[in-house]
């Protein structure tokens, strides 16, 4: 979204959840079908909102197709190393919100 001034702002990716607690996803289309070890989609955590807004993220800038097929880590990996060949500082950024899962 823009605001009236033309900043750039990020609208609703998720819901409030307390951490640990059912995240009750509803976003399907933006989980991966074969996700790392160590993150649930099913379970609220920081690493669940930091990896949908990495999502969220990529596809806003045209890199991943999300809803059109299953989601797989692969393509989430494509589009980083895309976005690195556009822009090291903001594929810095999105690998940091990606965290261990995909190194």
């Amino acid at each position: 979204f823009l605001t009236t001034d033309g900043c750039a702002v990020l609208g609703d990716y998720g819901a409030a959840r307390k951490l640990g607690t059912n995240a009750d996803e509803k976003t399907r289309t933006h989980v991966a079908i074969d996700l790392p070890d160590g993150l649930n989609e099913d379970i609220a955590s920081v690493q669940l909102d930091k990896y949908l807004l990495a999502v969220t993220l990529l596809e806003k800038l045209d890199l991943l197709c999300v809803g059109a097929e299953k989601l797989r880590v692969a393509s989430i990996e494509r589009a980083v190393a895309k976005l690195q060949d556009l822009d090291d500082a903001a594929a810095e950024f999105i690998s940091s919100l990606l965290g261990p899962l995909f190194t």
